[in-house]
């Protein structure tokens, strides 16, 4: 998903927002949008092609010493996106991915999509793979 669709997304009406992990287990408790980060990717594979590319990182952290359980809207969302965007022009066809990691889970960059579930709106958590771009682009096996 592109930054500037998660943008487009939280311009909606207000509802419930929902962060689901991979196995469909909902994040819940004291949990916070702690940074959102613009990234740049300046790389070289092993077969010694260079990619550059930008990101949006969406860090989201659990405070597991707090019994509060904070409610999420899209309006909260919004607010810190809005209060981010102030200070740093968002990279908008940069893709976006949330981080997230707990005592439970190691911390990992997922990609996502959104379901709108009417009165609820759900950000679904999905496994980035590592890949060999070399073979993924062309097809073959570099090393």
């Amino acid at each position: 998903m592109k930054t500037s669709e998660i943008l487009n997304t939280l311009n909606q009406e207000n509802k419930e927002l929902e962060f689901l992990l991979p196995d469909g287990e909902s994040i819940t408790g004291d949990l916070h949008i702690t940074e959102i980060k613009n990234v740049n990717v300046d790389s070289t594979d092993c077969g010694g092609n260079t990619h550059s590319f930008e990101e949006t990182i969406i860090q989201l952290w659990l405070n597991e010493e707090s019994n509060r359980v904070a409610d999420w809207t899209i309006e909260k969302a919004r607010k810190i996106f809005d209060i981010v965007g102030a200070q740093r022009p968002y990279l908008m066809d940069a893709e976006a991915y949330i981080e997230f990691g707990d005592s439970n889970h190691l911390t990992s960059k997922y990609g996502f999509a959104v379901k709108d579930e009417g009165e609820k709106l759900v950000l679904q958590l999905e496994e980035e793979k590592t890949v060999c771009k070399p073979r993924l682009l062309h097809e073959i096996a570099c090393c």
